[in-house]
């Protein structure tokens, strides 16, 4: 996208804990020079599938990033087929459908924030944050 100059990195990574029927999500954001902006480490009742899962994870940050940084930015998820859905025409009926279908329409609302696709080695602190969450559900 032409003139697109994002200000700020988010990370995000979510897990699924069969144990306790919970997802944690874990987030961080930067500034573009690395500098720690925000963390984020939840849970909640979820899904027993890691790509809903995700979703969720990616919905909850979009709405903190829609209401707390009103400029350009960059989300990451380590989720690839997730990361695909985002700009695929091609959706079902399904669960996951639904949370795509929520944050599309935050996406169109907000042109300036962007969904990429990022290895999972180099979405480390969003993983800690992710899996530290058990710890608040216990």
């Amino acid at each position: 996208m032409a003139g697109y100059c994002p200000r700020y990195k988010c990370f995000v990574d979510a897990a699924v804990f069969s144990t306790t029927d919970f997802i944690g999500c874990g987030a961080v954001v930067e500034d573009l020079e690395g500098a720690f902006l925000g963390g984020y480490s939840g849970f909640q009742e979820g899904s027993a599938n890691p790509t809903i899962a995700e979703a969720i994870a990616l919905r909850n940050r979009l709405v903190f990033l829609q209401n707390r940084f009103p400029l350009a930015g960059c989300i990451y998820s380590d989720c690839q087929p997730l990361v695909n859905i985002v700009y695929s025409s091609c959706l079902d009926n399904s669960e996951l459908c639904l949370v795509v279908l929520d944050w599309r329409s935050i996406l169109h609302s907000r042109l300036d924030i962007h969904v990429k696709w990022i290895r999972r080695h180099s979405n480390v602190e969003a993983h800690a944050l992710e899996q530290a969450s058990i710890c608040f559900a216990c």
